[in-house]
């Protein structure tokens, strides 16, 4: 399913991409009647068509769907777009642990307050019979005020579903797989137990404790080598939590903690401090860059574009919006929720980025007080040249041609405008460039 942004998906507005995996992608998302912002989550389009993927990515859904706990992103709810599904989630502003040891390993303390925080999501999880087979630094997201979420249930099992994955097919991360799902053996929730014993390795140590050329090496070594002990790595690593991080990355499941609950126990003395993780990241990544705001001469040229698009009406929109939002991102984004058409939206929101990348770099004035523009005089359109583009558009789209023509003609001030609204409702690149050799000018 390609998505764009600007494209509305039943009360859903797409305002950006968050990331991709192997099977789906994530979009910032706005709730048009409530304004609330969510992660939209769905199937790549060219696994739309695979069953398998499709069966997987529903059982993800309703997996997702039973459980409720503040360290779990939540499902808001889900719905089905043409021949996919869509997952409407909790929107996590933060930052993954992943990102947070890009710039070294972590304290200790704040490490254990993060880990305690994703084995309090697991337990809950376990409890309800869901493993969820995948826990790494990437599918661990730290909000800005240290609340930890687990997310990513992609290929996490439920008793309560039936298994889709066939045996022995590998799914997860090789690098942070338990021995067991290797070995394409049954796992348990000493699999999840395992994997976050490597994740808290690697926090604290800022290295895997089984690394390789290969992945033969890689599962080699989760198969039969001993790991470093952490303290070996970093001093500030107390023995005991040492200790406790090689029990859970011991070979045998029996040899390692036997629930999530048990493994926070054993972490308690060292933790948690509920500022640390927070600071911590804070020193670890640079803050996140800011989003430029609109400039006059910015304030000018959207004014100018949406004026074609809504008419007088345009100049009052922008200096409202401009007064609520604070970036020219999102001033673009506001105002184009005012055009209800959707083609005519993404030609708005297109042209914006457009006048964007060709603006002069360096600081400039940041007003945010629209640029008075002169509103287009009302234009006398000849009902015979009206009706020539009628008949041309038909020959593409067919009779809602007229209606468009009708509509589009009230709104723009010249006839390049008129083109340039029309041939968007024409799907085919190749049939555009028709419609506009056969208009007449």
């Amino acid at each position: 399913m390609n998505l764009q942004i600007g494209q509305t998906i039943g009360d859903y507005e797409i305002l950006g991409e968050l990331g991709a995996g192997g099977m789906g992608k994530v979009f910032r998302v706005r709730n048009v009647i409530s304004d609330r912002l969510d992660a939209m989550k769905v199937l790549r389009p060219d696994l739309v068509a695979d069953a398998g993927m499709g069966d997987r990515f529903l059982r993800e859904i309703k997996v997702h769907a039973s459980m409720v706990h503040p360290n779990i992103a939540g499902l808001h709810t889900a719905l089905r777009h043409g021949d996919s599904y869509l997952m409407v989630m909790e929107l996590v502003e933060g930052r993954s642990l992943a990102a947070a040891i890009q710039g070294g390993p972590l304290d200790p303390a704040a490490g254990v307050d993060a880990i305690l925080q994703v084995l309090a999501a697991l337990a809950y999880a376990h409890r309800h019979g869901v493993i969820h087979r995948d826990i790494k630094p990437a599918n661990i997201i730290v909000r800005n005020d240290g609340v930890v979420k687990v997310t990513d249930f992609g290929i996490a099992r439920s008793s309560a579903v039936p298994r889709l994955t066939a045996t022995g097919s590998l799914l997860g991360s090789l690098y942070y797989m338990s021995p067991e799902q290797i070995q394409a053996l049954p796992v348990d929730r000493r699999s999840d137990l395992y994997s976050v014993g490597v994740t808290l390795y690697e926090v604290l140590t800022g290295r895997r404790p089984f690394e390789g050329a290969n992945e033969y090496e890689i599962m080699r070594g989760h198969l039969e080598s001993t790991p470093v002990p952490p303290e070996q790595l970093a001093a500030r690593i107390a023995p005991e939590l040492s200790r406790a991080i090689l029990r859970a990355l011991a070979k045998d499941p029996a040899q390692r903690f036997q629930t999530a609950d048990e493994f926070r126990a054993a972490l308690g003395p060292a933790g948690p401090r509920p500022a640390a993780i927070t600071q911590t990241l804070r020193t670890h990544l640079p803050p996140p860059a800011p989003q430029p705001a609109a400039t006059e001469d910015d304030l000018t040229a959207i004014q100018a574009k949406l004026l074609q698009y809504l008419g007088p009406i345009a100049p009052r929109l922008v200096a409202q919006a401009a007064s609520r939002t604070a970036s020219r991102a999102a001033l673009v984004r506001d105002l184009a929720g005012h055009i209800p058409d959707l083609r005519e939206r993404e030609v708005f929101l297109k042209a914006c980025q457009a006048h964007s990348a060709q603006s002069e770099s360096g600081p400039r004035p940041s007003p945010l007080t629209p640029v008075p523009v002169e509103t287009p005089q009302p234009v006398t359109w000849d009902p015979h040249y009206l009706e020539k583009v009628k008949q041309s558009l038909a020959q593409h789209i067919g009779p809602v041609a007229g209606v468009l023509v009708d509509r589009t003609c009230k709104r723009v001030a010249s006839r390049q405008q008129l083109y340039d609204v029309l041939v968007t409702h024409i799907p085919s690149e190749k049939d555009r460039a028709k419609f506009l050799q056969s208009v007449p000018r």
